[in-house]
């Protein structure tokens, strides 16, 4: 029966108008193709018709009978289309797989499938923008850093070029309260005897009567050495805040570190002639007028056709370098920084064993005096320093990057570091853009290699002093003494 409705009704709108016709939907989701329904009319649940604008009678003319038979329920999702090109082109030529009858209540929009070619233009098209979009916020935030870092070094070269501001020691309330002190009438300074020279003290041979206040701090036999003794005397050109600082310095440095065979005692302070003298452990002589007395020796020996290599005492040279990594790894293990260790603060013995002074600058690695563009900063010899010490850095292994430059002085035989640059602001620029000491006259492949570790830019990678130690321990097995050099008495 709702076979021959449907034929019916096909016959009366294909006389009428051929442009309307009607489109099943079958319920095994076959592809029903335009037309051919008559196959499948008796399966069908779900009609659509499509028609023009001027025949809208003609779907209640459809419906009615087949409602009335109970072959069509009213809440069927039936539909009525307008027969123009765009579902002509669509609708009428899609299987029910592809557009799946649901009710209008349930309908979703219907986005047609993209193909994987169109998919890979557009990730492709969103990765080459994320890309820009990366590079261009990283190239903005290195700019930025680049510049305030340079603004920061500008700012350092400018304060380490101001003239400094200084205060007599009576108007400094912190003298009064400054511990170790000895009595002036029991220090007496040899201004004829000159030990060594610095760019803002220098230092005298001294005699102390009675006891060194160390003592009281020390509990050792060997330091009753230190009484009624010889001293080296430490006389600033002028005695103001920061001069201050370091000798409160180097007072707490001595407190924490107490005693060490690598570590030269300060022994106490005075005041002469309204200057703060600091006294300190007398010994032969530091290493710079050691190297030069090499030095000499070597150019001698070169004119009276001997080689210089023959005239360099290399096992004494890494007998030093491994003391003075023994007593900065004592230091370290103290949670202390040196901050300023070069050849002329490492001290020799008459036996010569090397002990490390120079601790006016020496204390915990955080300490704020030491903070970014701060004044104590312009005090430190730019030319041993390491890159990150510029902007208020420092660590145990900033003292890593300082001991690969003391190295250099003495496989060059004392020569200056960077000899080249003379402005601080030069130097400061040259070492931030990755400018390390060149391979020394008289040093090894192998030793530079350890040089070279030391001067890398990413602090994590420099060795500690422990690693140098050992380092150096071996070297130092692997040269035999040279009697042919004799330092000078």
């Amino acid at each position: 029966m709702k076979a021959q409705i449907f034929t019916n009704f096909v016959e009366r709108v294909t006389s009428a108008n051929n442009r309307t016709f009607a489109y099943l939907f079958v319920d095994d989701s076959e592809c029903a193709v335009t037309r051919n329904f008559t196959t499948n009319i008796r399966d069908s649940t779900h009609i659509r018709l499509v028609m023009t604008e001027d025949l809208n009678d003609v779907y209640e003319d459809f419906t009615l009978p087949l409602v009335r038979l109970g072959f069509l329920d009213k809440t069927i999702d039936n539909q009525v289309i307008h027969n123009d090109m765009f579902f002509l082109q669509n609708y009428s030529t899609s299987c029910t797989d592809e557009i799946p009858m649901v009710p209008l209540l349930y309908a979703r929009p219907w986005h047609r499938p993209k193909y994987l070619s169109i998919a890979l233009d557009d990730m492709l098209t969103i990765f080459i923008c994320a890309t820009i979009s990366v590079t261009t916020f990283g190239i903005l935030i290195y700019r930025h850093v680049n510049r305030k870092h340079k603004k920061q070094v500008e700012l350092l070269s400018e304060l380490m070029l101001q003239p400094r501001i200084y205060k007599a020691p009576k108007e400094c309330a912190k003298v009064a309260r400054l511990p170790w002190e000895i009595k002036s009438e029991n220090v007496h300074i040899d201004t004829e005897f000159l030990l060594g020279e610095g760019t803002i003290s220098n230092v005298y041979l001294g005699k102390l009567k009675g006891k060194a206040p160390i003592m009281q701090w020390i509990d050792r036999i060997e330091m009753k050495q230190y009484q009624d003794c010889a001293v080296a005397v430490r006389v600033p050109r002028h005695f103001d805040e920061p001069e201050e600082d370091q000798l409160q310095r180097e007072i707490a440095s001595m407190r924490q570190l107490r005693h060490h065979d690598h570590i030269a005692l300060l022994l106490g302070w005075t005041n002469k002639n309204d200057l703060v003298c600091s006294l300190l452990e007398l010994t032969h002589m530091n290493l710079i007028k050691y190297l030069s007395q090499i030095k000499e020796t070597a150019e001698a020996s070169n004119s009276s056709g001997f080689t210089p290599m023959s005239r360099i005492p290399f096992q004494v040279l890494f007998k030093i370098i491994y003391e003075t990594c023994d007593g900065i790894e004592f230091i370290h293990s103290r949670n202390l920084v040196h901050r300023d260790l070069t050849a002329r603060n490492v001290l020799l013995t008459t036996g010569l064993r090397a002990k490390i002074s120079g601790f006016g600058f020496c204390s915990e690695p955080d300490d704020p005096k030491f903070a970014a563009n701060s004044l104590a900063l312009r005090y430190l010899p730019v030319r041993w320093l390491a890159p990150e010490c510029f902007i208020g850095k420092f660590g145990v292994k900033s003292d890593s990057w300082s001991f690969a430059v003391l190295m250099y002085e003495i496989f060059s035989l004392g020569e200056q570091p960077y000899e080249d640059l003379i402005r601080p602001e030069e130097i400061i620029e040259s070492i931030r853009k990755g400018r390390i000491p060149a391979h020394p006259k008289y040093c090894s492949k192998q030793t530079y290699k350890i040089m070279q570790s030391c001067f890398q830019t990413f602090v994590s990678r420099r060795p500690n002093f422990t690693q140098l130690k050992n380092a150096f321990h071996v070297q130092s097995t692997n040269y035999y003494s040279n009697p042919a050099f004799e330092p000078d008495s």
